[in-house]
């Protein structure tokens, strides 16, 4: 019987890519699939990524090709060199951003960046400070996010401080570990799946930072229907284009801040009149997260409004590790 008699369709949710391959779970049992080049989503032709929902041909022998990509409900994406848009993973309920205490030290500047594109990607987000058996309680800056409704959860997965908090985050969801490298993602994951899911190595003492141990992003199975991403470790984030009118939208305590302005088109930089700027002074908005707000505006595509975009050295402050 040939190939094209025995096949039928199946749906599939991709756990991770191998290569040219794709691990895919599908009907309770994984499949080592190919896709059929470059599939179009939403007008686009992408790979998949980890998360994706996918369409399959299957064959009694095992064969498996990806055929489709179904339409994804939130995706991280980054922006890589050249400017091209670079999918992450796809299709998660909870993006959880991490950072350390120490080895490599925590960077705000980071974490706002990992949170505006999830953002971008209509994903809920929390912050997870780990390494807390380094230093503890870590920045308090970090009070803020809560405030303005980023769970914030601090753990150790050595000591296990924390787990049981980041676990009642997780469960009941499809969720993913992003931030920069060495800040313990993999160690978390082998402490929330109780096995060595993820090879860990330890910080590299002569670069301060962490090396690459994940490569590609992976969904590993948890328990009542839940599922954990882990995801490679970025020394560098870009910023997928953005209009910087677009950009307050993706800082929540920007958000109900615009029509209270002067100006409806208020960029929230320069204009006289601005609710943002006052609601800084009055230290109601956090000045580190304007900080990161203005530092970003420089990356965003060019202003629309009427006046003309200005950032100073006091307004923007050292660039954090992205």
């Amino acid at each position: 019987m040939s190939w094209r008699e025995e096949e039928r369709l199946t749906a599939g949710r991709v756990l991770c890519v191998l290569g040219k391959d794709v691990l895919v779970e599908t009907d309770g049992c994984l499949r080592r699939a190919t896709p059929a080049g470059r599939l179009k989503i939403r007008g686009t032709r992408e790979m998949p990524v980890a998360g994706d929902l996918v369409r399959l041909l299957t064959a009694a022998q095992g064969r498996a090709a990806i055929v489709g990509i179904e339409p994804r409900t939130t995706v991280f994406t980054r922006a890589g060199y050249h400017g091209r848009i670079l999918p992450v993973v796809a299709n998660v309920e909870l993006l959880v951003v991490v950072i350390s205490t120490s080895a490599p030290p925590p960077s705000l500047a980071a974490l706002d960046r990992f949170l505006v594109l999830g953002e971008m990607g209509r994903v809920r987000c929390a912050v997870c400070l780990n390494k807390t058996d380094l230093a503890d309680p870590g920045p308090p800056e970090l009070d803020a996010y809560a405030v303005i409704g980023y769970p914030v959860v601090r753990t150790s997965a050595l000591t296990g401080e924390g787990l049981d908090d980041l676990r009642g985050l997780l469960k009941g969801r499809i969720s993913a570990f992003v931030g920069p490298s060495g800040t313990g993602k993999s160690s978390l994951v082998n402490a929330i799946v109780g096995s060595h899911a993820q090879e860990v190595r330890t910080v590299s003492a002569k670069i301060g930072r962490g090396r690459h141990t994940t490569t590609q992003s992976r969904l590993l199975p948890l328990e009542e229907g839940s599922f954990l991403a882990d995801t490679p470790g970025l020394s560098w984030l870009g910023m997928p284009p953005t209009d910087r009118r677009d950009l307050a939208t993706l800082f929540p305590e920007l958000r109900s801040l615009q029509e209270r302005c002067r100006f409806s088109d208020c960029s929230h930089l320069s204009e006289p009149g601005c609710a943002a700027k006052a609601a800084v002074d009055a230290g109601v908005i956090a000045s580190h997260r304007y900080a990161s707000f203005v530092m970003l505006s420089g990356e965003s595509g060019p202003q629309r409004g009427k006046f003309e975009a200005r950032s100073t050295k006091s307004e923007t402050g050292p660039r954090g590790e992205s």
